[in-house]
């Protein structure tokens, strides 16, 4: 508690003098897509397009990374609601909004919803062989990166600078193991502005990160209407 205690006050004194809002959790290590589902060498990327989605059915694995890394994000919403009582006239608003940034309900879930949509049936599955065990064409494995980097100056006021990154792939495979298509979106922005006070820098954060993850979503979107045909 006392740790806790300590960083709320870093990160108070830190947005008062116009620096970002709060001591960001990393995000973890970034493993390989494949990591405990298959060897890498098992699987050669040689399909690009998949026809006829609509009549096939299609199970949905998650990477190694998916879920630590809506772990790792969840844990820092506790902070910036602390910043955000603080501060916000408009509390519960921008509570409300924090819960969808910071959880999976703006990102994981539009990606699933997106691969769902194209197929005549989605189901879960942990890894490739109960996958197609279960009768499924095509398995997509998802991964994705969340991470947003505070390159402000900790200990002098200063411009706030902040590197976003929302990326986003999922490989197809098929049941004889041949993969693809292999859809990757990787989106990264770098930025910079003065600080204008603290609840005005609480807002200006939370609607970039909105911002940058809406953009992947909407390319990753625009890149699976290409390889997968309904």
């Amino acid at each position: 508690m006392m740790i806790k205690s300590i960083l709320l006050s870093i990160s108070i004194m830190l947005l008062l003098t116009g620096c970002p809002s709060m001591a960001w959790k990393p995000a973890p290590p970034q493993r390989e897509i494949l990591e405990g589902l298959a060897n890498q060498n098992q699987i050669k990327i040689s399909r690009n397009k998949i026809t006829g989605a609509s009549k096939l059915k299609l199970a949905i694995i998650s990477s190694a990374n998916v879920q630590p890394q809506i772990q790792a994000y969840g844990e820092n919403v506790n902070q910036y609601k602390g910043l955000i009582s603080h501060y916000s006239s408009d509390a519960e608003k921008l509570n409300a909004d924090a819960d969808i940034v910071f959880s999976d309900k703006l990102y994981l879930q539009a990606i699933i919803s997106s691969l769902k949509s194209r197929f005549s049936e989605t189901f879960y599955a942990n890894d490739l062989a109960s996958a197609f065990a279960k009768g499924a064409d095509y398995a997509a494995v998802l991964d994705i990166r969340l991470e947003m980097i505070d390159l402000s100056n900790k200990y002098y006021p200063g411009p706030m600078m902040e590197d976003d990154i929302a990326n986003i792939r999922t490989l197809f495979i098929s049941k004889n193991l041949e993969g693809g298509p292999d859809v990757v979106v990787n989106n990264r922005i770098k930025d910079v502005t003065e600080g204008k006070g603290p609840e005005a820098n609480i807002r200006y954060t939370l609607n970039r990160m909105k911002n940058v993850r809406l953009k992947s979503l909407k390319d990753f979107e625009a890149e699976l209407s290409k390889v997968v045909i309904k």
